[in-house]
């Protein structure tokens, strides 16, 4: 006969494999309910298939900025462009003469315009803030309230200087089409109070639109 002790031991036994089992039916069930989860979870769009794609990061007169379009249901993007520019329509591919409007609204009062000709990887020096033509680029930030019936009027204006060029350099484009572009932009530089050159705002960040 079996002693009490053996017998407990064999008890102790079958009860861990059962316990074992339990586990090993639990995880069995539980698996493919996670991966329905999974399977159920919006796939995240790509730069190229997201038409609201656009981003900032960095810091504007000291201040981070951190912003990023979530698209629908926000009318109104922290960061959107316009492409411009002059392509002949028996030609296939960008020509390039292209031009991007990029303008970066980083609070209710503030707004940074990036106009850039030639959509080509490259650095190049801002000196102008106003349209010329086709051929220049140019920036500015402008300081502004929103008076009655939502009209906006700009108290400040900041520019580049001739002697102190703005830095931009266009980073990466991917076009997505003949005419879609997608620009990825380095800023590094200050601008200057058009009214009063002694206040300037350094700028520096990466964005992202199209």
């Amino acid at each position: 006969m079996e002693s009490t002790n053996q017998v407990k031991i064999k008890m102790n036994m079958k009860k861990r494999v059962l316990v074992a089992l339990s586990c090993l039916l639990c995880s069995l069930v539980l698996l493919p309910s996670c991966d329905n989860d999974d399977e159920k979870l919006p796939k995240q769009k790509t730069k190229e298939e997201d038409i609201h794609w656009g981003y900032f990061e960095g810091t504007i007169g000291g201040k981070e900025i951190s912003l990023k379009n979530t698209g629908y249901p926000n009318i109104y993007e922290p960061v959107s462009s316009q492409k411009r520019g002059v392509w002949p329509l028996h030609k296939e591919g960008p020509d390039t003469i292209n031009i991007m409007n990029t303008v970066i609204n980083y609070d209710d009062y503030n707004a940074l315009s990036v106009f850039l000709y030639d959509l080509k990887p490259g650095v190049r020096y801002l000196t102008k803030s106003w349209w010329e033509d086709w051929f220049v680029s140019y920036m500015a930030l402008y300081h502004y309230y929103r008076g009655p019936e939502d009209k906006i009027k700009v108290v400040a204006e900041y520019i580049p200087k001739e002697d102190d060029p703005f830095q931009v350099e266009i980073m990466e484009v991917i076009w997505v089409d003949f005419c879609t572009p997608i620009i990825k932009v380095e800023l590094d530089g200050t601008l200057y109070n058009k009214e009063y050159p002694y206040d300037p705002i350094a700028i520096k960040g990466i964005y992202e639109s199209r």
